[in-house]
């Protein structure tokens, strides 16, 4: 199945990393799984790592509360002096992927405890070295980082209950499936089929990681693309081989 994604892919003419695992029987399909590239909003799962696990450890709470100064609003997406707490803040950087709550939780863990704890996952080619919509770091050389194999690992962490310990792995599972909307390439899927996923788009790129839970076994599914000037021909790339894939390994029809 490798040879016809790398196929459907190549002659798009994309720049692309891909994984995909299926976490039953443990088969990888992969094609530049290292290729470090840029995040743009994937990092958000391991800043929300990071904060639960300072929650773990005492040092945060769910409901404590953070207020939006003027310093913080980046973006016109959270009103100036608006109160929201921890565990609003967190849904609000994975549901809407809102960059005003991802800086505020930055701050609220730092961003070399960010590291460090990515770090201590055994993930080596993610780094988060600026804050959200930051472009004057970006074009500075300090940009966020991650590879198609670190997104893999840190979700199949997450689905063996690893990130942390099984409860905050649970919850972090949980908000990503409640919370997350389904992605552009997830549609025509059959309704008991359950997505736990994280997409990030910045001009030029567009990516998503996510956990397809089915009733004939779960996979991870990750697609990185970069440099294109077409964003609608990236994500309808995106929907071909996602539904090859998933007819193939669910022997079923989705076109």
């Amino acid at each position: 199945m490798v040879k016809d994604v790398q196929q459907l892919i190549d002659e798009s003419e994309l720049n692309y990393s891909f994984i995909f695992k299926n976490l039953s029987s443990g088969q990888i399909l992969a094609v530049n799984p290292n290729q470090i590239v840029s995040s743009a909003s994937t990092i958000k799962l391991f800043i929300m790592a990071k904060v639960f696990h300072q929650i773990k450890t005492g040092n945060l709470d769910l409901k404590q509360t953070f207020m939006v100064t003027e310093a913080d609003r980046i973006e016109d997406t959270l009103p100036y002096g608006a109160v929201y707490t921890l565990e609003e803040l967190i849904i609000l950087m994975i549901s809407r992927s809102n960059n005003i709550a991802t800086n505020l939780l930055i701050d609220a863990v730092g961003m070399q405890n960010i590291n460090l704890f990515i770090e201590e996952l055994g993930i080596r080619n993610t780094v988060l070295q600026r804050k959200m919509l930051d472009f004057d770091a970006r074009k500075a050389g300090k940009d966020n980082l991650t590879t198609a194999s670190d997104l893999t690992k840190f979700l199949e962490l997450l689905y063996l209950g690893k990130v942390i310990d099984p409860e905050c792995s649970g919850i972090m599972l949980d908000i990503m499936k409640k919370h997350s909307p389904k992605p552009w390439w997830s549609r025509g899927l059959p309704r008991e089929v359950t997505l736990a996923h994280k997409n990030g788009n910045l001009e030029g790129i567009v990516h998503d990681t996510g956990i397809v839970f089915t009733s004939q076994g779960d996979y991870i599914f990750t697609l990185l693309t970069w440099d294109c000037k077409d964003e609608s021909y990236q994500r309808k790339i995106f929907s071909t081989v996602f539904k090859h894939i998933f007819s193939q390994e669910n022997q079923c029809d989705l076109s």
